[in-house]
């Protein structure tokens, strides 16, 4: 529309400069009545070239404006054609994938199916062999206790073996541990009897060495050389003084043991 508009501007601009052109040639004469009819003709056919020309500048507009209509018409359906192909492919693919998704889920059913019956079996498997290993512990548990009972009663009718200790220190300390009964097991020595009943005490020994080398420097902080170069401790064995090593000399059923500090070793 503009370009229109200043297309008929330049147009009226060039008719008016041509009009005062021709004016300034033409010599000046006098107004007659034919020279007004002359300037009214003319007038006139520069009027309807005027017409002539915006009626060319609309007829062309509107068909600019009819193929513009046209292309955009055109556009629309072609537009349309593709939206309704897409349309079509997409509800295909859709139906494509319903139907694939349905043999699918048709072809695991089976499987599924085997597979639930397989946990099935191997549970009854299981339960079967649970209720039989409960029948054997069932079975067996009688005679376990049985076994018991008989171990028990044979204990019950065995004594126990013991030994008798007593442990004197010297004229200060005085004793310090009274005749006391201790249980012993098959092998056990001197040495391995008075340290048991010692830990249950809780009185402390010191010894160096072990089996024949064994020898106790201490018993309840009291160590040899404390009352001078021949004290120290001595052991007897119902009543008879020890001439080896504690360590090596076994003890059975109702034997004594006596520990004794001594000042001197000479004395008997």
């Amino acid at each position: 529309m503009k370009l229109l508009k200043s297309f008929a501007v330049l147009l009226l601009a060039s008719l008016t400069i041509f009009l005062i052109a021709g004016c300034q040639k033409d010599e000046v004469k006098p107004i007659t009545e034919d020279s007004k009819a002359t300037n009214i003709t003319a007038s006139n056919t520069n009027e309807n070239g005027l017409q002539k020309e915006a009626d060319n500048s609309s007829d062309e507009r509107e068909k600019k404006q009819e193929v513009q209509t046209s292309k955009s018409t055109t556009n629309e359906s072609s537009n349309k054609k593709e939206e309704k192909t897409n349309n079509q492919n997409v509800s295909k693919t859709n139906r494509d994938s319903n139907i694939n998704s349905s043999k699918t889920t048709t072809e695991k059913k089976p499987k599924s199916a085997e597979r639930k019956q397989a946990s099935i079996e191997n549970k009854t498997k299981e339960t079967k062999k649970e209720t039989r290993k409960q029948t054997k512990k069932q079975t067996s548990q009688p005679k376990e206790t049985v076994k018991q009972q008989n171990n028990h009663q044979k204990k019950a009718a065995t004594p126990l073996s013991s030994v008798q200790i007593s442990i004197v220190g010297d004229k200060k300390t005085g004793t310090i541990l009274s005749q006391t009964k201790v249980v012993i097991n098959n092998g056990d020595t001197m040495l391995t009897a008075t340290r048991k009943i010692l830990k249950e005490k809780g009185i402390p020994i010191s010894v160096t060495g072990s089996g024949a080398t064994a020898y106790v420097q201490g018993i309840a902080n009291l160590f040899e050389f404390d009352l001078g170069p021949m004290s120290g401790w001595t052991v007897k064995k119902n009543g008879v003084l020890l001439n080896r090593s504690a360590g090596v000399v076994t003890v059975k059923n109702g034997d004594r043991i006596e520990w004794i500090y001594t000042t001197d070793y000479s004395k008997k």
